[in-house]
């Protein structure tokens, strides 16, 4: 799995394995709910930062392009981490699990809705575009929080999960 650190920002060496461990936990929950579908889910890639101004602790990011489409390459999202959560293990873990249903809604749901709007251009005049995923805590969201938290508890995942 990929750790990127944002400039000036230090993580240490047992803070990336919880959160590694936390990540492959999840990608695990997420993986055998959806082998029924024959999908499997990649790693994210997890970026660490630390902007003490910001009102999230977590984000998932995805970038798709009608290449990507053509080639069925899913690619994989980043998800960012602010390095203040890594002090609380409940709460790392928790905002962990949130951005894991993300990520699973982006690399399902959601480059199935833009396949869905290339293929009516066909292969031939293909558009090009590239495009950000725009999410919110809607049905897809929760289909896979669910599923989190039916292993971990009731409310684990949360709209919010322990906000900034």
């Amino acid at each position: 799995m990929q750790h990127i650190c944002e400039a000036r920002v230090s993580i240490g060496p047992d803070a990336k394995k919880r959160v590694e461990a936390a990540v492959e936990w999840y990608l695990y929950i997420l993986n055998d709910y959806l082998k029924k579908y024959g999908e499997v889910l990649s790693p994210p890639i997890i970026k660490y930062v630390d902007q003490h101004a910001a009102n999230w602790l977590g984000r998932c990011k995805y970038r798709v392009c009608s290449e990507d489409i053509v080639d069925d390459n899913r690619g994989t999202t980043t998800i960012q981490l602010q390095k203040s959560i890594l002090n609380d293990e409940q709460t790392m873990k928790r905002v962990v699990a949130h951005e894991m249903a993300h990520h699973a809604e982006m690399l399902t749901f959601w480059y199935d809705k833009q396949a869905e709007k290339l293929s009516k251009y066909g292969r031939l005049r293909l558009p090009k575009w590239c495009r950000e995923a725009e999410v919110a805590h809607g049905s897809d969201f929760w289909e896979y929080a669910n599923v989190i938290n039916k292993v971990e508890g009731a409310d684990f995942i949360t709209k919010t999960s322990d906000e900034a």
